[in-house]
């Protein structure tokens, strides 16, 4: 058995941080969540079909960048563990009584690459480029791809 990660915020809405690597450095890093608070955890105990993850389809949801630095730290003491794996999609979670941080998927398969994958086309312009702009993302990559290839072909 899994332990139970409560994972809202103080308005009783489910979160996650998802924060995008490149050999271990963030490109991205966003906070999202329901826009509505979820049902009390009695209930939705003995309701089988009851939503309860960031993700169920169905559910609205909210979106904003974030750069909360142990969240960045995490992800990228976790990235530097599969250095194998050069982009990683991090979804982190933090415990509300503990504030205790975990990953609870690194998206090592793909589909990640939000800058211009098909929900980062979904944003409006303004947000595509404060999606790049956080972090210096295409800077950052094209320096990460030129230190890394020159690194590989020595």
């Amino acid at each position: 058995m899994q332990q139970y990660v409560d994972q809202v915020d103080e308005f009783d809405r489910p979160f996650q941080y998802r924060v995008l690597t490149m050999f271990a450095r963030p490109l991205l890093s966003a906070k999202h969540g329901w826009s509505a608070p979820r049902r009390a955890l009695a209930e939705v105990a003995t309701d089988p079909g009851a939503a309860i993850a960031v993700n169920t389809k169905g559910v609205e949801r909210d979106w904003e960048l974030a750069s909360d630095p142990e969240v960045l730290e995490l992800a990228v003491r976790a990235a530097k563990s599969m250095p194998e794996i050069p982009c990683l999609g991090l979804d982190i979670l933090r415990d509300r009584q503990s504030g205790k941080l975990y990953v609870l998927e690194t998206n090592s398969g793909g589909n990640i690459w939000h800058f211009s994958s098909r929900l980062g086309m979904s944003f409006s312009p303004t947000v595509r480029k404060k999606l790049y702009a956080q972090f210096n993302a295409l800077e950052v990559a094209a320096d990460l791809l030129i230190e890394r290839t020159r690194a590989e072909s020595s």
